[in-house]
């Protein structure tokens, strides 16, 4: 229940354009969910919201985000493989 309400804060935090605080809770949250996997109830996923709200700063800040964990991850999986 508790990573629900951190995916609705997410949204909250988009909705009101407070860009500082998102990338606060992004970072808080890094290890609980998977923000490309979440969506609400409308069907969109947090990037798709922030597009269809023209927020620049927020969309900018969702795809660093995704982008850094995705390096992380692939850095991870390569050092595995040795």
């Amino acid at each position: 229940m508790d990573e629900r309400r951190d995916e609705k804060l997410l949204f909250k935090y988009i909705s009101r354009n407070e860009e500082l605080s998102l990338r606060q809770h992004l970072d808080f949250c890094a290890d609980k969910f998977d923000v490309t996997n979440v969506f609400d109830r409308s069907g969109y996923s947090p990037l798709h919201f922030g597009a269809f709200k023209n927020l620049d700063k927020i969309c900018e800040a969702l795809c660093q985000f995704i982008l850094k964990r995705n390096i992380k991850d692939k850095v991870g999986d390569e050092d595995q493989e040795e």
